[in-house]
């Protein structure tokens, strides 16, 4: 995951979680439980630039019976020629 996000790259998360840079979420992901299941529904992709595009899409997941929806985008840059995660944010619904 770590590798996958850009260093500048932020998180707008839900409850109070507020805007968050990659370091503080990745120390949140290692030490949290993982999904035991996800469902991505109606992804659509939106080209922004030659090398930016973000994907907004519904997602359901699940941590044993806690359920998770919400709605979700994802802004993607191309550095050096990786695409990297720059800016991820969740709207629960």
């Amino acid at each position: 995951y770590r590798r996958h996000v850009a260093d500048d790259g932020l998180f707008v998360l839900p409850a109070g979680a507020g805007v968050m840079p990659k370091e503080v979420v990745i120390a949140a992901v290692s030490v949290a439980p993982r999904w035991s299941g996800v469902e991505i529904d109606n992804a659509q992709l939106v080209q922004l630039t030659a090398d930016s595009a973000a994907l907004v899409y519904h997602a359901r997941g699940a941590r044993g019976a806690d359920q998770y929806v919400a709605l979700i985008s994802s802004v993607y840059v191309r550095r050096d020629g990786e695409w990297l995660l720059a800016l991820h944010q969740q709207t629960p619904v």
